[in-house]
């Protein structure tokens, strides 16, 4: 009797610490989810923040027509929708146009952004009035991986002016392209073709 007794004391203490430790498993488990589900929350704001736009008023002003145009220069950057590899296959590519003002206080005037094709054929304008970036800003323009119209020979001119003195810009083409395991980035920066200076240029 003390034995059968003793027994089924044992047992229930057993269920209960069963219970106690199953308990504590799903406390723990909805505890993880919980934090799991905010960290996701938090990574998809960041990533949100930092999707590409179309340039805004962030950091573009309605200075442009201001500034007195005494220096402007026509850039070449040179563009790949994608390269060749192995026997020729073609490995497209995401291509951002980079336009950085690097002067701490004056606004860059941006009259111009064209995009061409591997025949110099005008595939977009971008700019449909002068912009201004305002200073250390940056303004860029996203051709998608998907976006094969310019080819392996594309590139962008960019016509921009500014009141002197002035830092000069910085204009790049970014690209990047990954498939399957293999991954493949590189800058190409920009080149003036073209330079304008007016008579009472500092």
């Amino acid at each position: 009797m003390d034995n059968r007794h003793d027994n089924k004391t044992i047992s229930r203490a057993t269920d209960w610490k069963f219970i106690g430790t199953l308990i504590a498993v799903m406390a723990v488990m909805v505890a993880s989810l919980l934090i799991l589900l905010n960290l996701q929350r938090s990574v998809s704001h960041v990533e949100a923040q930092l999707d590409y736009r179309t340039p805004t008023g962030s950091v573009l002003h309605d200075a442009a027509a201001t500034i007195r145009r005494v220096k402007s220069q026509s850039v070449y950057v040179p563009v790949y929708s994608h390269v060749y590899v192995r026997d020729g296959s073609p490995f497209r590519l995401t291509a951002t146009l980079s336009i950085r003002n690097t002067d701490p206080a004056r606004p860059l005037a941006v009259d111009r952004v064209a995009y061409y094709d591997s025949a110099g054929l005008l595939v977009r304008e971008y700019v449909d009035a002068p912009i201004t970036v305002a200073p250390h800003a940056t303004i860029e323009y996203l051709i998608k991986e998907q976006d094969v119209s310019g080819g392996s020979g594309a590139n962008f001119v960019v016509d921009w002016a500014t009141e002197n003195p002035l830092a000069r810009p910085v204009i790049e083409a970014v690209m990047i392209g990954t498939a399957s395991n293999q991954g493949i980035s590189f800058v190409c920066p920009g080149v003036v073709v073209s330079e304008v200076m007016a008579d009472d240029a500092e």
